[in-house]
Formats: C-alpha cells, sequence, structure tokens
C-alpha cells in the first residue's frame, strides 16, 4: 500500500470520526488519534516529494531558514489545537453539553497544560531563531494568548456538578460566538 492509499484511508475515517458528524461523544478521542495518524502519514508524504536528505537541521527537515521558521510555528499551531474548553462537556444527541467528570476533566487540564507548554516552546523558537520571518508577528500575539490561557488552565478546579448546558449557554460560558 502506498503513501497515497495510506492518506485516503486517514482522509476516510477523520471524516467517519468528526465530533460533527459522528453521534457518538465517546469517539472525540479515536477522531484525535486519526488526526495525529494524518499529520505523520502527511509528514511522510512530504518528506517522499522532496526526496530523502542526507542532512536535517535540528529544527526543520530542511536547511531553509524560511521552511524551519514555518516548520516550527506549525508545530506550535498543531499543540495549540488541543486547547479547547469544550473538551470539558460531553454533547448529547440533542446537543446538550454535559460537563464531564472531575477526574476526565482533570486528565484534560494536564494535556491542556501540556500542550500550552509545548506550543510555548515552539512559537517562542520563531521568535529567538527567526526573528525576522513571516510567522514571528504571529508567533509573538500567541504566545500572548497562550500565557494568559496557562494562567486560566492552571486555576481551573475540576467538579462533579453535573451541570447540563445547552448550546448557547455553553457558547456564550466559553466566548464562542456565531458568525
Amino acid at each position: 500500500m502506498d503513501i497515497n492509499d495510506r492518506l485516503q484511508i486517514v482522509k476516510r475515517l477523520l471524516k467517519k470520526y468528526h465530533p460533527d458528524l459522528c453521534p457518538n461523544p465517546t469517539l472525540v478521542d479515536e477522531y484525535t488519534a486519526v488526526s495525529r495518524r494524518l499529520l505523520k502519514v502527511k509528514e511522510e508524504l512530504e518528506e517522499e516529494e522532496r526526496g530523502s536528505r542526507t542532512e536535517k537541521s535540528a529544527l526543520g527537515k530542511n536547511d531553509n531558514k524560511a521552511d524551519q521558521a514555518y516548520h516550527c510555528y506549525k508545530l506550535g499551531v498543531q499543540s495549540l489545537r488541543v486547547v479547547h474548553p469544550g473538551r470539558f462537556y460531553e454533547t448529547s444527541s440533542v446537543g446538550a453539553q454535559t460537563r464531564i467528570g472531575s477526574e476526565a476533566q482533570a486528565k484534560v487540564v494536564l494535556e491542556i497544560l501540556s500542550a500550552i507548554e509545548e506550543s510555548i516552546f515552539f512559537f517562542t523558537q520563531v521568535l529567538q531563531c527567526f526573528p525576522e520571518s513571516a510567522w514571528s508577528s504571529d508567533s509573538r500575539e500567541k504566545l500572548l494568548l497562550l500565557a494568559k490561557l496557562k494562567r486560566r488552565y492552571k486555576e481551573y478546579r475540576p467538579s462533579d456538578d453535573g451541570r447540563v448546558l445547552d448550546m448557547e449557554e455553553f457558547m456564550s460560558r466559553n466566548g464562542v460566538r456565531m458568525v
């Protein structure tokens, strides 16, 4: 099976397990695992298309500074995708949001804090190693956002209130606006 076939299979699985399309909220972990696999397959495909290189730099897949800056920036954005308040809720078939249990909340907080630290590392690399890159301005803004998020999640205390929120209350509580 070649890499393009694997890419198609992973894309089909992504569609199958996507939270907006899959009615089973417990499959969010499956979606996350498939998403990670897709990124890995895409990286393999990109490397195959570029051809094998004998020397790889510490920060990127090649020696071009613009590509290295983008690679660091992209890794920071990928880590940042884990940080989402919706991870503290399960969605029912009618769209109601129920807070997950306190143990699961504690696990989510640790995962989010880890992802924040990882994102901070990559965005800081962009600023320190490639201050003139096209990605440095956005990296600076993301670092400010990450500092706020880090404080917020460090102060987060899991609760077992089991409260059910409707979609509007969930969106307003988490600062989500419909466009």
